[in-house]
């Protein structure tokens, strides 16, 4: 499965990206299929390392899902 970038999303404050970031992450622990777990938990981690390269730090986002551990 592929995952593409929303360009207008480069845009967004870093506070936003954290947001987005949690929002992925939470949702991947949600899915019960494991493909969509991966995507979900990709996505957070993109948006994390986004963010993390513009506040210097790494915000927390929690734990992967169970399905891909």
């Amino acid at each position: 499965m592929e995952v593409h970038c929303n360009p207008a999303a480069a845009e967004l404050r870093p506070w936003r990206l954290v947001d987005l970031a949690r929002t992925c992450a939470a949702q991947s622990r949600l899915a019960t299929s494991k493909d969509v777990a991966q995507v979900l938990w990709r996505l957070a981690t993109d948006y994390l390392e986004r963010a993390a390269k513009l506040e210097g730090r790494r915000p927390d986002i929690g734990d992967p899902p169970a399905l891909l551990r």
